[in-house]
């Protein structure tokens, strides 16, 4: 694969994408009022950007720092993607 000063193509594409969606949803706000528990979603989205912030700058600075704040993000983006999916999908709440 393609590198970059170190840093792997794939990771690069993740994070640019990941900010196009991120500019995009700002740029939208009514979707968020769509949404249902759209704060959990967007903070679960929130950690996997810092993940992918991470894992980029971890290539350049603080390795062992932030490959461990890397691995924290991705689990908490998991987690809060999780508790949204359940809220949403799982519960059978009328919120939909």
């Amino acid at each position: 694969m393609m590198e970059v000063n170190g840093l792997g193509a794939f990771e690069l594409v993740t994070l640019f994408l990941g900010l196009i969606v991120f500019v995009f949803f700002l740029s939208h706000r009514r979707l968020k009022d769509e949404l249902p528990y759209s704060k959990i979603l967007i903070a679960g989205f929130l950690f996997f950007l810092l993940s992918w912030t991470f894992t980029n700058l971890e290539h350049l600075i603080w390795y062992d720092v932030l490959n461990l704040l890397e691995h924290i993000s991705q689990l908490m983006g998991g987690l809060f993607l999780a508790v949204w999916s359940w809220m949403v999908f799982g519960k059978g709440d009328e919120k939909r």
